[in-house]
């Protein structure tokens, strides 16, 4: 899960011809295919799709991170075509495909949804909780707010409509505390594994084991006066300090100060009797 996968095809001296050409926003989704479908739609959950020129070795590569999935064992393919740039055609046909360098790539169920909320579909393929936002029950409420209770290192995440802003826009990094100040949230929680796409409105991430202060926080997707807010709720340890590992040695919680006056007498005693047996 997460993982990138990229593609080579061409370089400085060789003009490769890439099917579809923006491989990976687009897909083919059979090895007979020559009509190309969204990756939203044959994977939803694909994010960070980049496409590059290597400026050493001028070679044409397009990447992205494989999503969860958890419907069945998910083909894409895309074909690099190294024949003859001019008898190369705008388009391929299935007799065409024989003759390219075919790229199978298999992705693999996972079973588990990730804990998280998907504003953009209610039975969600990628997260735990599916919100309508189109739905009548939500015609006049401007703020619909979808909980997540996360443990330590869980992954968690969240998707927006096409049409929304995400606020903040680095989710995960900055984010919003319960007092609806912005703040730079990895100061107290060090949520790592951060994967944010603002193109396709998807951001996941990991929950650390531990963190600082009130673990919860919420962002949210924005149009005009409607707020679609998901708060997470992490389930923190406070990071053991060395003070307070050491005084545990000596000190015994209590209703009463009194284990902590005896042991702080004890150790007086200890090191005066010490320094008169030197």
């Amino acid at each position: 899960m997460f993982d990138i996968i990229s593609i080579v095809c061409g370089s400085k001296t060789i003009d490769y011809k890439l099917y579809p050409e923006n491989c990976f926003e687009s897909v083919y989704d059979g090895s007979n295919t020559t009509v190309a479908k969204k990756i939203s739609d044959v994977l939803p959950g694909a994010v960070n799709v980049v496409s590059t020129v290597d400026p050493k070795t001028g070679n044409k590569i397009v990447s992205m991170r494989v999503p969860p999935n958890n419907v069945q064992n998910k083909v894409i393919y895309c074909y690099c075509d190294y024949r003859d740039t001019a008898s190369q055609p705008k388009s391929i046909s299935t007799n065409d495909i024989k003759s390219l360098g075919v790229v199978k790539i298999v992705v693999p169920v996972m079973p588990t949804h990730i804990n998280g909320c998907d504003f953009k579909k209610e039975e969600s393929e990628i997260f735990t909780k599916g919100v309508d936002i189109s739905s009548l029950d939500y015609n006049e409420v401007n703020d619909i707010v979808c909980k997540v209770e996360a443990e330590p290192n869980e992954v968690i995440g969240f998707r927006c409509p096409d049409d929304y802003e995400v606020s903040p826009p680095d989710c995960f990094v900055n984010a919003y505390n319960l007092e609806g100040k912005m703040e730079y949230i990895k100061k107290r929680i060090p949520l790592n594994s951060l994967i944010m796409d603002n193109h396709k409105k998807i951001f996941y991430s990991k929950v650390p084991t531990h963190g600082y202060g009130k673990p919860s926080f919420f962002c949210m997707c924005v149009k005009d006066n409607k707020k679609l807010i998901v708060h997470f709720n992490l389930a923190l340890a406070t990071p053991p300090s060395y003070w307070s590992n050491y005084t545990g040695r000596f000190f015994m919680k209590s209703n009463s100060g009194y284990y902590g006056k005896t042991a702080s007498i004890l150790i007086v005693v200890f090191f005066i009797v010490s320094y008169f047996m030197l």
